[in-house]
């Protein structure tokens, strides 16, 4: 796969095993819940520090690396966009180095992505640089899509050694 700065180096699908160079730690498995995609549960989401309190007592994600973006319901989406400074996906791009750290908790866990997976450049139609964040009101207003913006840092696992009984496992990923 190629990233986006063109280096080659953006990920790499293993079947039947684990390259240990790109993770760090080990990974928590969380099991896979219902069936069609690779849903699990999460038990908090953290800006800043900050916790956002959506997932009391827990809030439903599926991890997809067919997607770009952070897709999530629309109130809490909104919620993250205040705590950034912004009341849209387009925020000014003097802020984006200084953006908080988002966190997810997955099996007890806290995984984070810093402002560089979450926002970034673009051009618009007048040729003029504006940033946006990879966060995004999602079509269904009940759960989280974790998408690519997540899984740059967190190593993700699909585990479907035990068919019956899927998993996926979560681990940071290497530098």
């Amino acid at each position: 796969m190629t990233s986006r700065k063109g280096d080659g180096e953006a990920g790499q699908i293993i079947f039947g095993g684990l390259n240990k160079a790109h993770f760090l730690g080990e990974h928590v498995y969380v099991p896979v819940l219902g069936r069609g995609f690779w849903n699990f549960s999460m038990s908090q989401i953290s800006v800043g520090g900050s916790d956002m309190k959506v997932c009391v007592p827990q809030c439903f994600a599926f991890v997809d690396a067919g997607t770009t973006d952070i897709h999530g319901p629309k109130v809490e989406i909104d919620e993250i966009y205040k705590k950034l400074g912004t009341k849209t996906k387009q925020i000014a791009c003097s802020k984006v180095k200084k953006l908080p750290v988002i966190s997810f908790v997955v099996g007890g866990k806290s995984f984070s992505i810093s402002g560089k997976n979450y926002a970034y450049e673009d051009i618009d139609a007048r040729g003029a640089k504006i940033c946006r964040l990879r966060l995004l009101v999602g079509k269904e207003d009940d759960g989280w899509t974790l998408g690519m913006a997540f899984m740059e840092s967190v190593h993700t696992v699909f585990d479907l050694q035990d068919f019956n009984k899927p998993k996926i496992g979560f681990a940071k990923a290497a530098p």
